[in-house]
């Protein structure tokens, strides 16, 4: 029961990651985008270029007034 319990907690993250994935992956159309993550009040977009030796990790925020 306590397993049932913990994956459903976990689901509406997953579901908002994956919802934040496709909206990110609509609009930024590149095969070197390798993963989209939330954290803390906003995301995260890791690249990796075929030409670049380190992946490239670009992190929104949003900034409360």
């Amino acid at each position: 029961m306590a397993g049932s319990e913990s994956a459903a907690k976990t689901r509406p993250s997953e579901d908002g990651t994956k919802a934040v994935s496709r909206m990110i992956r609509s609009c930024v159309r590149t095969p070197a985008l390798k993963s989209v993550s939330i954290e803390g009040s906003g995301f995260a977009l890791l690249f990796k270029y075929p030409f670049g030796k380190y992946p490239y990790r670009n992190l929104l925020i949003r900034e409360n007034d």
